[in-house]
């Protein structure tokens, strides 16, 4: 890897600082943009069509019920498939404000590096079943103790997976969730759709259909930014470094915002 505070002096260096390079990079991106050469390896932002049809997949437990919910949470808190591999229980908790809602801690995060920002995250329940992360972890969690997710008394146990190896745990349970959206993005509905789009279906498309979502619907950029738990844009402002990431009220705007259908409630009816 490149020394980043280095320059390049024609021999050695930063070779990312070299202007000739860049304007082969230039080059390179153009002709990309044009269709000239190698098709665009670029990846796309998932469609509502296609995230529906994950949702409602057919197969094993882990590619449908556990994807579905796994899919859910991920658009709700828009994060990468590696973060919500590592959630565990313990992330999870009754919201302290609202009765009708959870809270969330993403300690994950690309972006991360400090306990400040990774503040505790709203989820709310939404009309469309489709988008009801609430919904769908009821839903996984119910069915997951019959395949031994989740054990009775170990409280760092990891939501998706019941490995408890904590580095191995979430790499494996990230690898299998990856391999089950490949092959679903590979499969005859979604190649017809591929053959009309330029751009291809990976992991960030996710994330990407996520954010582009709660903009559509309309949140602003920076409010995207604080849900997706983005670093601030170096805009050169001072106060930027004094405004604390935790901003609840602008995490449930946007969350309101991903809830299609609008955001709804539920109430626990006991046995008879």
């Amino acid at each position: 890897m490149p020394i980043k505070g280095a320059t390049w002096n024609g021999t050695s260096g930063n070779p990312t600082k070299s202007d000739p390079v860049n304007e082969v990079v230039k080059e390179v991106k153009k002709a990309e943009t044009q269709h000239r050469g190698k098709k665009s390896c670029a990846t796309r932002d998932l469609t509502e069509t296609e995230y529906r049809k994950v949702v409602h997949g057919k197969g094993s437990f882990e590619s449908t019920i556990r994807t579905a919910c796994m899919l859910k949470q991920q658009v709700h808190l828009i994060t990468r498939t590696d973060d919500i591999s590592k959630l565990k229980y313990s992330d999870y908790k009754p919201h302290p404000d609202f009765p009708f809602a959870l809270s969330c801690k993403v300690h994950w995060s690309k972006n991360i590096s400090e306990e400040r920002q990774c503040p505790d995250q709203i989820i709310l329940g939404s009309m469309d079943t489709a988008f009801c992360a609430m919904l769908g972890l009821a839903n996984y969690m119910e069915a997951s103790f019959n395949y031994g997710y989740g054990a009775t008394g170990r409280e760092n146990a990891f939501l998706f997976t019941p490995e408890s190896n904590p580095k191995l745990a979430p790499k494996h349970c990230n690898a299998a969730y990856r391999t089950i959206l490949k092959a679903v993005f590979l499969s005859a509905p979604f190649l017809a759709v591929a053959v009309l789009i330029v751009c291809v279906l990976g992991s960030h498309s996710i994330r990407k259909f996520a954010a582009t979502l709660a903009r559509g619907m309309g949140a602003t950029a920076d409010e995207v930014d604080i849900r997706g738990r983005w670093k601030a844009r170096l805009s050169g402002r001072v106060v930027d470094a004094y405004i604390s990431p935790e901003q609840p009220w602008i995490d449930a705007r946007v969350a309101e915002k991903l809830c299609m259908g609008a955001p709804t409630s539920y109430t626990r009816t006991p046995r008879e």
